[in-house]
């Protein structure tokens, strides 16, 4: 759906007290370009800290967002955030401005026409950078534990790898925040306008002898609940750009985002995904690992993997195999020789008395545990995918079919002029429609970028 661009004027006095020295955000320089700035962010050092920042991070999957300019966000979050404390101490604060911008945001939506307990439950919970998958929270942990000065924390090289993935993603789901707040507030300028026409259509027509003095009160009080609704939406915005320029270290620059011409509509989640990807998941490789240093061998790592079953459905879904798995009364992740296999063949199951020690069975229901944590994770975000996904579909119907009515109307001439109210509700109601719709679009796109984390990765090797 297309967008006009234009900047967020009303917030400039507003945003005033905290501006410093604005700088524009450097032109994305292309996907080829990407990864050798996010490798010479900074030289190797010795120090825990400024590890954080050296190497390069898969970006496939950031790709497929179709959104260049936060392909250039990520480069700058990673060349930014070069201390343990530093990044960790602004994810904290980015996830706190987050949920008071998705708050004040939720309710500016919920405000207008959105008395829709599908909608609202589909939408629920997409608050801008969130560390929502559990292998996040772990690794950061770790990593706190480190910039706090314990250095006994059992972090590794794996663990800032994971937390480069992560300090991507968050800095894809503030962006996707930031964006949608600024259209929101465009929409809700919009829907000033159309509140204003219709007071204004209220005192003609009692000036007519047509319209009784509840009719004008009633406009007065849309009217005001279309302002406090703008209001809102200004506290939204705000907050979520200091969310986002927590993590790039612009703050407090205030700068100004535009309203992006389109909002990027994720691609289909493609059938028969396969289990392994999860193996690269950093809690799975680690435990793999882990399972490896249990039985003592450098080929001992190949002697522990995942079931080989395809994740999703031809539409998308999680498939009937993977369902199965997650059955509550299955006891599969409970079990050792479920995820044993011979080093040498790769293949062929083992008993689980190859495990007979107290640490490789300690090793092996611990890769279990986490095994059924991740597959679990998969499950939710595909069976939320779906649920945007139709919802943003019905959504973009009722779009379609209340344009038709407006064009229609609007067609017949005279006879729609006569009663103009009518007009005012079919463009009411189109832009009540339009902003639950981005609302949904823009939850997909975070929870793509959750549905990547819990894979561990994009969709391909």
């Amino acid at each position: 759906m297309p967008y006009s661009k234009r900047s967020i004027a009303c917030c400039v006095v507003l945003l005033a007290a905290c501006a410093g020295a604005a700088r524009p955000v450097a032109s994305t320089a292309g996907d080829a370009a990407l990864p050798a700035a996010i490798e010479t962010a900074v030289g190797v050092e010795t120090n825990w800290g400024r590890l954080l920042a050296e190497g390069t991070v898969e970006l496939a999957w950031l790709r497929t967002l179709d959104d260049p300019e936060l392909e250039n966000l990520a480069a700058e979050a990673l060349r930014y955030n070069r201390e343990l404390a530093q990044v960790t101490a602004n994810l904290d604060t980015a996830e706190q401005l987050a949920a008071e911008a998705g708050a004040a945001l939720a309710a500016a939506i919920a405000g207008g026409s959105t008395d829709d307990a599908g909608y609202r439950e589909a939408t629920s919970g997409t608050y801008g950078a969130a560390r929502n998958l559990q292998w996040e929270a772990d690794t950061w942990s770790r990593l706190g534990a480190i910039a706090t000065g314990n250095k006994s924390s059992p972090a590794s090289r794996a663990d800032l790898e994971a937390a480069r993935l992560s300090l991507v993603a968050q800095t894809a789901k503030a962006w996707f925040l930031a964006a949608e707040a600024n259209l929101q507030l465009e929409l809700s300028r919009q829907a000033i306008e159309l509140r204003q026409q219709a007071l204004q259509i209220a005192r003609n027509r009692q000036d007519d002898g047509g319209a009784a003095s509840v009719d004008i009160a009633t406009s007065e009080a849309e009217l005001e609940a279309a302002r406090e609704r703008q209001r809102l939406a200004i506290g939204a915005l705000i907050q979520a750009l200091r969310s986002i320029e927590v993590i790039l270290g612009r703050y407090p620059s205030a700068e100004l985002l535009e309203v992006r011409e389109i909002v990027p509509v994720p691609a289909p989640v493609p059938a028969g995904l396969p289990a392994t990807l999860l193996e690269r998941r950093p809690d799975l490789a680690a435990a793999r690992r882990r399972v490896a240093a249990a039985f003592a061998g450098r080929q001992a790592i190949d002697t522990v993997a995942l079931p080989r079953l395809p994740l999703t459905a031809p539409n998308g879904a999680a498939s009937a195999e993977l369902l199965r798995l997650l059955d509550a009364g299955s006891t599969f992740f409970s079990r050792a020789e479920n995820f044993l296999v011979e080093a040498d063949s790769g293949a062929e199951r083992v008993s689980s008395g190859a495990a007979d020690s107290g640490q490789r069975q300690t090793a092996l229901a611990y890769y279990g545990a986490l095994a059924q944590q991740a597959f679990d994770e998969v499950g939710n975000r595909l069976d939320r995918d779906i649920r945007l996904r139709r919802r943003a579909a019905s959504l973009a119907a009722t779009a379609d079919d209340i344009a038709a009515t407006l064009a229609a109307d609007i067609n017949r001439g005279d006879r729609a002029a006569s009663d103009p109210s009518r007009l005012l509700r079919l463009e009411t109601s189109a832009l009540d429609t339009r902003i639950r719709l981005i609302r949904v679009q823009h939850a997909r796109l975070a929870q793509r970028v959750d549905l990547y984390l819990a894979l561990g990765g994009g969709f391909g090797r």
